[in-house]
């Protein structure tokens, strides 16, 4: 956002083609729509501009001629998403609400402002004080019954009572149970509404198309279909008593194995690699030989139509293993050739083998349940088909072994060992219930310790251990960020404590608000630290000022379509070496 800017709603064309459609469905619209503090506090400010709140009032202007837009066509609700009120937001936020909805409740339909990821504790007093018709709360997660107490004998209660997150059924007699009480502490008799907890485009679309998932796990998955017959059945529970006691779903009980358990509590004192940071520099410097600002890429290289292709022929049985084999083996061939060409110092043989960074590591441990129809949107038009969690998670047989040891015969030059790391696969997962994010966490890094184990042990000299949901999976609330970003580097630790000082272990960071995480990162058992820096100008490295470790900043964006110029990327170098000593960068 940048100071004098001005919002053009447009003529609306395309919300009203979308509202005429549905209702010539013949259903009973009700529009959605992101609230206009959530669009404010997602941006950033550039070209002068202090304060983004100072573009509020203009904003509020153009979402008052698409609220007007929707209610001359009839829409008597529309759902107003701010989902920033689940987070700890300053004041100064949360009173600019105040202002933002008294000119939009003036001048609309019925609005329904929706807060949803976690129950909004810090500011449900404020929301309850907005002139809008309803609110929309989570009370899956952080859920304060007593909070009901003071809501409003005028205003609409929609309760996410199913949890639109995981993929696990509802227990619908105690979540019935809980809707009753609420219902009975605010005395809201007919002004309940029962729902998911959020948008169901985090879960995949019908459980009833896994045929393949094992019968002692189907029954219990519910994906977006069961959701919405979850909220039709806790509906007639609440409308007629015990009516729907007899739909009433059981939970998933946890698989223990002993020699998993047991061993996950031994690692609870958190192994520390052999040597501390100083030392084991100095160890890789003499044992890798690097040159000054040596050259690398993140890991992954394009996944071609080919091999998408071949895959999906694989899965059919249309070609044999040998063929499929014979066709990675010939692209990292060409992948690390290519590299070497171009004059890269430490090359990477492109993960050619893998469809997804999470999946194929959940495909390779056990514990975990590969869906086939799991797809959910990941970012942009990107899909991803989490596994599941569904048991205690172990090594099975190596993971990563066999393509890091082909490519690094290719070569003379350096190869990086591949290896996604545990919060990532934890946060990208869906997770059970009935076991703790740092349990689980702690269990595949313990599974990963015996990869990047074998692979420093086979000759791989460096070792990339990707957490880039590090920041992603950080807590809503900033009281329980800390527990978790402790657990995140203890588990990290444990992945990469059986190596040699002189194995150099990277991480990377994609995406994200680098300063929220920097003194984990700072923590955490990685050699180098590898973030995106070519988008923001560079601005994140100003925070590294001082970073005792070795820094790898991404000069080239690989998301944007424009190439940059040799000039721009040496600029960035050239701004990264006056924060980061070039012995570190």
């Amino acid at each position: 956002y940048s100071r004098g800017m001005e919002f053009d709603p447009g003529d609306g064309r395309w919300l009203a083609e979308e509202i005429d459609m549905a209702q010539a469905a013949g259903h009973r619209v009700k529009a959605s729509i992101l609230g206009p503090i959530t669009l404010l506090w997602l941006g950033k400010e550039r070209d002068g501009l202090l304060n983004r709140l100072e573009l509020l009032p203009g904003l509020v202007e153009a979402y008052v001629h698409l609220l007007s837009l929707m209610q001359a066509r009839g829409v008597e609700w529309i759902q107003v998403e701010e989902p920033i009120a689940s987070l700890d937001i300053p004041d100064l936020w949360s009173g600019a609400m105040h202002a933002a909805y008294d000119a939009l409740s003036r001048r609309s339909p019925r609005l329904l402002l929706t807060s949803y990821y976690s129950f909004p504790s810090g500011c449900f007093d404020i929301l309850c004080q907005l002139p809008v018709s309803g609110l929309h709360v989570d009370v899956t997660r952080n859920f304060r019954l007593g909070a009901l107490r003071c809501f409003p004998r005028d205003m609409v209660l929609s309760a996410g009572a199913v949890d639109g997150r995981h993929v696990w059924s509802c227990d619908l007699s105690a979540t019935a149970r809980l809707l009753d009480r609420a219902r009975d502490m605010a005395r809201l008799d007919d002004r309940l509404w029962v729902s998911t907890s959020c948008s169901l485009m985090h879960v995949p679309v019908d459980a009833a198309t896994e045929g393949a998932v094992s019968m002692s796990i189907r029954p219990m998955l519910s994906f977006a279909i069961q959701k919405a017959g979850e909220v039709a059945a806790l509906k007639l529970r609440l409308s007629h008593g015990n009516a729907g006691e007899a739909i009433t779903r059981t939970s998933p009980s946890r698989s223990f194995k002993p020699a998993v358990g047991f061993g996950t509590e031994d690692l609870q004192l958190s192994p520390r690699r052999q040597l501390g940071y100083a030392d084991r520099a100095r160890s890789q410097r003499s044992a890798l030989g690097l040159p000054v600002l040596p050259t690398t890429t993140v890991g992954s290289f394009p996944q071609t139509p080919r091999l998408r292709q071949l895959r999906v022929l694989l899965r059919r049985g249309s070609i044999r293993l040998q063929s499929y084999m014979g066709a990675i083996r010939a692209e990292i061939e060409h992948i690390v050739r290519r590299q070497a060409e171009l004059g890269m110092d430490v090359l990477v043989h492109g993960e050619v083998e893998r469809g997804d960074m999470v999946e194929y590591f959940g495909e390779s441990m056990d514990g975990f349940v590969i869906t086939r129809n799991g797809w959910v949107q990941s970012y942009g038009s990107r899909c991803a088909k989490p596994p599941i969690i569904a048991h205690d998670i172990s090594f099975v047989r190596p993971m990563t072994l066999y393509w890091a040891s082909y490519a690094s015969k290719l070569t003379n030059l350096p190869m990086k060992g591949m290896v996604t790391g545990p919060t990532t696969i934890v946060c990208w997962s869906f997770a059970r219930r009935d076991q703790s994010y740092q349990e689980v966490s702690l269990q595949v890094a313990r599974a990963l310790r015996l990869e990047v184990s074998l692979l420093g042990s086979s000759g791989v000299g460096i070792i990339q251990i990707d957490e880039p949901a590090l920041r992603e999976g950080l807590p809503l609330q900033c009281a329980m960020r800390r527990r978790y970003l402790a657990w995140a580097a203890d588990a990290f630790g444990v992945a990469c404590s059986g190596t040699s000082p002189f194995v150099q272990i990277h991480t990377h960071i994609c995406y994200s608000e680098l300063g929220d995480v920097l003194h984990t990162m700072s923590n955490m058992e990685a050699d180098v630290v590898s973030i995106e820096a070519a988008r923001s100008n560079m601005s994140p490295l100003a925070l590294l000022r001082g970073f005792h470790k070795g820094v790898g900043p991404g000069v080239f964006d690989v998301h944007s379509p424009q190439l940059p110029s040799q000039d721009a990327m040496a600029s960035r170098i050239t701004a990264a070496l006056g924060i980061v000593p070039p012995e570190n960068l």
